[in-house]
């Protein structure tokens, strides 16, 4: 009796551990943690992934060694731009973490003003002096600045804007009439605006740094109604709305816009032009 009575309690343990166990093991899984479910990275950058919630060993692994590589400890290689997944696995459990690596681009601000002022040196232009000049904005969200060259008649002169992309000035279009275009500053909006015979109509563009898109066309025409009253007509992409459509539409880009002219640039003369560019 006192044999079985001893069983029966170790039996009790027993299950008592193992439930004991296996409610941790249950707690456990349930609480474990990547620290990032995606990343964006720059080539040549790392960054930690880090697992919480268990003590247990986590394997790591990467669907894509070119891109981006990943050591026994989580830590992640940028090798070259794309994307790839991270993956953790503890036990039966699985996390991931999607990772996009950009190319880490070698233009710096130094680099752009001298290819600017030597773009400028040898910049046919086709108007007098008075309606030349130059200046620089921030339309792309970086620290290297676009160029906006003035050259045409002064009323309708427009800004001529160029970016520093791979090394190399580019052209990226003609915006803006009657002296000047408007952006919003280090977001990638610009605005081309024309009027002409109770006609206007205005261009939203997208700069990302490499690329140029339009992202949308605003159209106003004033006419005489039926009734003879003196009225306008809207018009998104080329079709016909309401004015409070027209300027609901239009709105998000026509908020914090700054405005380049020929009256507020510089005058392009060497000295000025090494003044603003070189030092």
């Amino acid at each position: 009796m006192k044999k079985l009575k001893s069983l029966l309690i170790s039996l009790a343990l027993a299950l008592v551990c193992v439930s004991m166990v296996i409610s941790t093991d249950v707690v456990e899984a349930a609480s474990v943690r990547l620290n990032k479910t995606s990343i964006t990275m720059y080539t040549g950058q790392t960054s930690t992934l880090k697992v919480s919630g268990t003590s247990k060993k986590v394997t790591w692994s990467t669907s894509n060694k070119k891109v981006a590589t990943v050591s026994s400890k989580g830590v992640v290689s940028a090798k070259s731009s794309g994307s790839a997944t991270i993956t953790a696995r503890v036990n039966s459990k699985t996390l991931r973490c999607k990772v996009s690596i950009k190319k880490r681009t070698t233009n710096n601000k130094k680099a752009a003003l001298k290819a600017y002022y030597s773009f400028l040196k040898s910049y046919k232009f086709t108007t007098d002096y008075s309606t030349r000049g130059f200046n620089l904005a921030y339309i792309n969200n970086d620290s290297i600045p676009e160029l906006v060259v003035f050259d045409g008649d002064y009323h309708a002169v427009g800004g001529k804007v160029y970016a520093y992309v791979g090394g190399k000035v580019k052209y990226l279009g003609a915006f803006g009439e009657w002296g000047g275009f408007k952006y919003q500053e280090k977001k990638g909006i610009i605005r081309s605006f024309y009027f002409s015979r109770g006609c206007s109509e205005t261009n939203y563009y997208k700069w990302n740094g490499s690329k140029l898109s339009k992202i949308m066309s605003a159209s106003e025409i004033e006419e005489f109604n039926p009734n003879g009253y003196f009225g306008c007509k809207y018009y998104i992409n080329n079709k016909k709305v309401t004015r409070s459509k027209y300027e609901s539409s239009t709105a998000p880009y026509e908020k914090g816009l700054k405005s380049l002219s020929l009256s507020n640039s510089y005058a392009v003369t060497d000295s000025v032009m090494r003044n603003k560019l070189l030092y």
